[in-house]
């Protein structure tokens, strides 16, 4: 199997556990344990994980999103990043952004500032747009 094809279907494995879990959404770090536990032992699980991911997040079929962690009791109340499966309605909104406003989303989606989740400083996210 060729490497698009495995992304391809892990980014399908993200859908599916997306779907099952109750809200439709889980936090980034427990999907990564899932994937990690679907894929078994491969060379690469994390970077076929995180291709996948950004895959899935490129082609609009999930979102990623800031929130509180209520569920662990580890990183309580602390900003964690969660993917989020899309409905139809949800994807083709995103699709009407500009390429421009896409490209900041996902500028914001992998920026960190002095320790905060999805945060830039507007001249930094200037120069990279």
């Amino acid at each position: 199997m060729n490497p698009n094809e495995i992304i391809s279907q892990t980014a399908n494995i993200i859908v599916e556990l997306l779907k099952e879990s109750d809200d439709h959404q889980m936090f980034l770090r427990n999907l990564k344990l899932k994937l990690h536990e679907n894929l078994g032992e491969a060379t690469n699980t994390e970077v076929v994980v995180n291709q996948a991911i950004e895959y899935a997040l490129d082609k609009l079929i999930v979102s990623i999103q800031l929130d509180y962690d209520d569920g662990d009791e580890e990183f309580l109340g602390e900003l964690a990043w969660f993917l989020c499966f899309l409905t139809e309605e949800d994807s083709k909104h995103l699709r009407s952004f500009s390429e421009m406003e896409r490209v900041f989303l996902r500028i914001l989606r992998t920026s960190e500032t002095e320790g905060r989740l999805g945060v830039i400083r507007a001249d930094i996210a200037l120069k990279k747009l």
